[in-house]
């Protein structure tokens, strides 16, 4: 009898253990945290968003009413339109694949989507709207006597140089520039307005040259500045308002697979239009940044960048190694500009 008794005690307590184990069991949802996270970031994939648009993933560990898991965070940049649509449709892709969706936080310019199971927060996307961008390529020109350029250097930013053939530092800042993958261009001297009382340098383009001489005056030019696949003019606003010298040289350019930046020295100029028609990859000056070498002129100029550019487009500024101001202007005004949605660029990202 007696051991009949201890035979029901043990009995009871090995049931109210597993009782006690079954209510006390903790639930794990960490690989459901995951999957979740592959959806969604796989969905954004496949409907063209750009992986270095979404954030990598910060993962914080959760435990509440015996359960664990981890909540993977993402940030998504999108713009204006396409966040009210894209929220949307990961909302649908998350209840198609079997969670809920917790909760949404709105505000103007972001928008907050938790999606997770028996109220857990598994997985956090976040989208943010990213002000337009403004993709402006500068060129320092006049490179090729002793400037100093080493604070524009500094400046973080991309920056394409524009070396004079002929002077004293010409090859060396080439070479420089080459080994140091800086992007540098042809400064090419072609003829100016009222020549040869404004002497524009040597090696030079004149609008007398047949072809042979533009191409021995262009091949002296490349061996001075070495390395280069583009150019722009230095003065030129003979030249380059010259139909038959713009079509000489243009033929040339074509051939040595150059492009070239009409620096629109003269209203009159055709570069850039026949340079198109010539199947020459081309951009067009529309800003100089410091004809006057005055900080307060200079950091107006760069305010009127957005004036001179609309959203998504591309532009070309130049401004000149020599001016004492204009690197200070740039090293104040490039958090403002960056800010407002300006991307500085090589030029060779602006061609057309």
């Amino acid at each position: 009898m007696k051991k009949n008794k201890v035979i029901l005690l043990i009995l009871a307590l090995v049931i109210a253990s597993g009782i006690i184990f079954i209510r006390t069991r903790v639930k794990d949802l960490t690989e459901k945290a995951y999957e979740i996270d592959n959806i969604l970031t796989e969905y954004l994939i496949e409907a063209g968003k750009e992986e270095e648009k979404i954030s990598s993933a910060v993962k914080t560990e959760k435990e509440k009413d015996r359960m664990i898991w981890v909540e993977l965070y993402r940030q998504i940049e999108t713009t204006p339109e396409r966040m009210d649509l894209v929220g949307r449709l990961l909302r649908e892709v998350a209840g198609r694949s079997g969670y809920d969706v917790i909760d949404i936080h709105e505000e103007e310019k972001s928008q907050k989507i938790e999606v997770g199971l028996h109220g857990a927060v598994l997985s956090c996307i976040e989208l943010t709207v990213v002000p337009e961008r403004y993709k402006v390529a500068i060129i320092v020109d006049d490179l090729g006597q002793n400037s100093d350029i080493g604070r524009f250097l500094e400046l973080g930013i991309d920056l394409t140089y524009a070396i004079l053939p002929g002077l004293r530092k010409s090859t060396y800042y080439a070479e420089k520039f080459n080994e140091k993958n800086i992007p540098y261009i042809l400064h090419m001297p072609m003829e100016p307005e009222r020549y040869p009382e404004v002497n524009p340098g040597r090696p030079v383009l004149l609008n007398e040259m047949n072809e042979t001489e533009m191409r021995s005056a262009l091949k002296k030019a490349m061996e001075d500045v070495p390395g280069i696949n583009g150019l722009n003019n230095h003065m030129g606003s003979s030249f380059t308002s010259n139909p038959e010298s713009m079509s000489r040289f243009l033929k040339i350019a074509k051939d040595k697979n150059l492009f070239f930046i009409d620096s629109w020295t003269t209203g009159r100029t055709l570069g850039y239009e026949m340079a198109r028609d010539y199947g020459v990859k081309t951009a067009l000056n529309t800003l100089f940044l410091d004809n006057k070498d005055d900080l307060d002129y200079i950091k107006g100029r760069l305010r009127l960048i957005k004036k001179r550019v609309d959203p998504g487009e591309t532009m070309v500024a130049i401004c000149h190694a020599q001016r004492l101001n204009t690197v200070s202007a740039l090293e104040k005004m490039i958090p403002e500009l960056k800010i407002a949605g300006v991307e500085f660029v090589q030029v060779e990202e602006v061609l057309h």
